[in-house]
């Protein structure tokens, strides 16, 4: 079993796993590296991500080359729990350079600790975390946050900041020890407010919007960090299904237009089937599968890892994977409703 499979190669119950980390800030708008925001309206209006500059933007030649897309993401025996009780203990994850990588998994499982654990947002108790051949541990947040952009859960924004102000923190790891914008900041910060469809809303503080306009600000905070790798955990959170679909459609522009390894949980089985090059699926803490969605998205996968009957049908518009849950009503092999 090789650790990253290329091309997809499932793995299934198993205890260890790898799991790639995210070099990133806190998710507070002080610290720039945190990004969160899925995007509105950028894909139905054909809206691109921002243009690339510097070493880092996109050469790449075809999603999932890794010579493409950098450094890889990996983390090893990695143990991370809360308040003395272990939640992942053990658990190995690569992150396929290159590759969308969608995390699912019912409540409580351990998706949301490991990709904190990958972002050192939350401290390892074992194990380790590597960008490449290096160990994030010691790299500064600023070098870390070149390379590794994350979107967290929930991430607050100070009072009275304006969109544009908390999006422009997204360049803070590209800037001088004086943190001076250039003319190539505002380039790249305007057109990520525009690729998540916030530009209208750039003087707005960020207090007054939605939760799904701060969602999208947030992304687009992402977006102007302009990392070779993405972490996003739930970004879909507060979108209704046209945003949610926006969203995704962008995080696939960026990967296909510059190579990005994207790494996400969600919680949309179909989704998260739709969008992946490679899927994992964790349970009590550990990775019962991964692989390509069309080889691990199984109804046996589906009852061992939620406790759930469904049937997996091909889903009519990408022919991917779709999860059909059964519930006690509803069904049309039985009788659910008095005659």
């Amino acid at each position: 079993m090789t650790p990253r499979p290329e091309p997809a190669e499932v793995r299934t119950d198993h205890g260890t796993t790898s799991a790639a980390p995210v070099g990133t800030t806190p998710g507070t708008a002080s610290a720039p590296g945190t990004g969160s925001a899925p995007t509105d309206a950028a894909s139905a209006t054909g809206t691109t991500p921002p243009p690339a500059t510097g070493p880092a933007a996109g050469t790449a030649s075809a999603p999932g080359t890794a010579d493409a897309a950098g450094p890889t993401l990996r983390a090893e025996s990695v143990v991370l729990g809360y308040d003395g009780r272990t939640v992942i203990d053990g658990l190995d994850l690569h992150l396929p350079a290159g590759r969308i990588t969608a995390i699912v998994g019912p409540n409580a499982c351990g998706k949301s600790t490991l990709l904190r654990g990958m972002a050192r947002l939350h401290p390892l108790s074992g194990g380790s975390v590597l960008l490449g051949d290096r160990d994030v541990s010691t790299m500064s947040r600023r070098e870390l946050a070149r390379a590794v952009g994350m979107l967290p859960q929930s991430s607050i924004a100070p009072d009275g900041v304006r969109v544009a102000e908390l999006v422009a923190r997204g360049r803070y790891p590209h800037q001088g020890w004086f943190g001076r914008h250039s003319s190539d900041d505002d380039a790249v910060v305007a057109s990520a407010l525009a690729a998540t469809g916030v530009a209208d809303l750039a003087d707005r503080p960020v207090q007054d919007l939605s939760g799904g306009q701060r969602q999208r600000v947030w992304i687009a905070m992402v977006l102007a960090q302009q990392t070779d790798i993405v972490l996003l955990d739930e970004p879909t959170t507060f979108l209704d299904v046209r945003h949610q679909l926006d969203l995704l459609d962008l995080l696939t522009s960026l990967n296909r237009e510059r190579g990005t390894t994207v790494a996400m949980v969600l919680h949309e089985l179909n989704l998260a089937a739709r969008y992946a090059d490679h899927l994992v699926v964790m349970s009590a803490g550990r990775i019962v599968a991964e692989g390509d969605p069309g080889e691990v998205l199984t109804s046996d996968v589906v009852r061992g890892a939620f406790d759930l009957e469904s049937d997996v049908v091909p889903d009519p518009v990408s022919g991917t994977p779709m999860v059909v849950p059964r519930g006690r009503f509803h069904t049309a092999d039985r009788a659910t409703r008095p005659a």
